[in-house]
């Protein structure tokens, strides 16, 4: 499951991601967006509500959050997980809510921040997040 978190500042889009810690199983010290597995008894949205709070200590309901995605091919997916991606878009205040780590699992998050989506080349990214970035998420908020 992926969460994407989106909000639209003056100075342009915006992305939560975070960059993974030493505490995680691979790709150490890049960045990615929230993302995580549904627990048992968990609704999709619920995992990605949970998921962002966890990686980014910021709160935002369930029901917030959209299907946007299924990505069924298990060759394009980190250990042939099929990822279901939500998707929520938040004022931009949101952007000024307090980040932290302190919910997530020991060394899993290095750092949280909002990224402007004209600046991801600036970021190395885990799995394949980049190209969900450019060639899906970029797109879609130039028609917003």
């Amino acid at each position: 499951m992926l969460a994407i978190v989106l909000a639209k500042t003056p100075d342009g889009w915006k992305i939560l991601v975070n960059r993974r810690g030493d505490g995680t199983p691979d790709y150490q010290g890049y960045w990615n967006i929230p993302c995580g597995y549904v627990d048992f008894g968990e609704t999709c949205e619920e995992a990605a509500s949970r998921e962002i709070f966890e990686e980014c200590g910021v709160k935002i309901d369930p029901y917030a959050f959209r299907l946007f995605a299924v990505e069924s091919d298990p060759m394009k997916s980190n250990n042939q997980n099929i990822t279901i991606r939500y998707i929520t878009y938040m004022p931009s205040e949101f952007v000024s809510t307090a980040l932290s780590t302190s919910n997530s699992e020991y060394h899993e998050v290095d750092d949280i921040r909002w990224v402007n989506l004209n600046d991801i080349n600036d970021y190395e990214w885990a799995f394949n997040h980049k190209s969900i970035l450019t060639d899906v998420i970029v797109p879609e908020t130039r028609n917003m």
